[in-house]
């Protein structure tokens, strides 16, 4: 694994195990070369501590120091899912909210398309069901300039029977207290 990129923020006088406490932090990349990560520091504030809360950004891998917020959440991110073809986001956290969220038309415009609360619950895994579409990369072309001939899509039996019917998709959330 090479380290494709890495940005540093100047210090300030919080030591970092009193604003990190106990939150993890999570980062997935799309089939559309997006990166979502999550911070508790707004990267536009010029100080950590203004800008504290439980924000999700993202990047295109060709650009990353452009990282857009989709949003901030008041409860620690727990989970932090693409869907198959990289068109939809979906953020849960350790509160039981659950949201959806789908790029309006560029990566700096984001809208939350569907949201679903699960009062008190602390959600610790989602999965997008695949709709019978596959897309893998073939190691033998991996140099070719042409991401179609890189990941070709292919036809897979859907994880739902009523998922092949629609060609949509659909997603699974987990939650529970493992404390």
């Amino acid at each position: 694994m090479e380290l494709l990129y890495m940005t540093h923020r100047k210090s300030n006088s919080v030591s970092f195990v009193e604003t990190q406490q106990n939150f993890e932090f999570f980062s997935t990349t799309s089939t559309c070369n997006v990166l979502a990560f999550t911070t508790t520091n707004e990267l536009t504030e010029p100080s950590p501590i203004q800008g504290w809360g439980f924000h999700i950004y993202v990047a295109d891998l060709n650009t990353p120091w452009f990282p857009y917020r989709v949003t901030t959440s008041k409860y620690p991110v727990s989970v932090l899912e693409w869907d198959v073809l990289g068109r939809f986001l979906l953020v849960g956290d350790r509160n039981g909210n659950v949201q959806l969220f789908a790029q309006k038309g560029t990566l700096s415009e984001w809208k939350a398309v569907y949201s679903v609360r699960f009062p008190g619950e602390n959600i610790i895994a989602a999965a997008f069901f695949h709709n019978g579409r596959k897309i893998s990369l073939q190691m033998d072309k991996k140099e070719h300039s042409l991401y179609v001939e890189k990941f070709p899509k292919g036809s897979l039996a859907p994880v739902c029977g009523s998922l092949a019917e629609f060609r949509g998709g659909g997603d699974a959330t987990v939650s529970g207290d493992w404390s």
